[in-house]
């Protein structure tokens, strides 16, 4: 079964078969002219993805909005449920202060929910919208409109 190469191989492929066209070719032919436009052609076709932003924008959802089966059990975590609890905290996503602020303390829980939004802001997604979409999902999860 072939494997797929990844991108900067392919380019090397096609450059070597470009050189290697340019090399031999005896004529200067429009049809020679048209093989390599067709290679070079071939590389935005196998590796640009048109929907991309919206497959990145899908997947840091996925990630902001993940929950665990587990929940913060009262006996096991007293210090959960004081000052600042909101009925329901137990069960906000994964990488929410409150889940995060138990298990690594505030400064590190920070400093994660930082590097989370970094890393989707550099794959272009604006994070504050996200999250308003998320807000706005899970409102409608709870009162939906009929």
């Amino acid at each position: 079964m072939p494997t797929k190469l990844n991108r900067k191989a392919y380019e090397q492929l096609i450059a070597e078969d470009i050189a290697w066209l340019e090399l031999v070719a005896q004529n200067d032919t429009s049809e020679r002219h048209h093989i390599i436009d067709v290679l070079k052609g071939s590389i935005e076709y196998y590796y640009s993805y048109p929907d991309r932003e919206r497959r990145v924008k899908e997947a840091a959802k996925k990630l902001l909005k993940f929950k665990l089966e587990w929940t913060v059990d009262k006996e096991r975590f007293p210090e959960f449920f004081k000052e600042g609890y909101e009925e329901g905290d137990e069960k906000c996503h994964f990488l929410s202060e409150s889940i995060l602020y138990l298990l690594f303390g505030k400064e590190d829980a920070r400093t994660i929910i930082a590097l989370v939004e970094n890393v989707i802001r550099e794959a272009g997604v604006d994070v504050n919208e996200l999250h308003a979409e998320i807000y706005d999902e899970e409102q409608f999860d709870k009162n939906p409109i009929l």
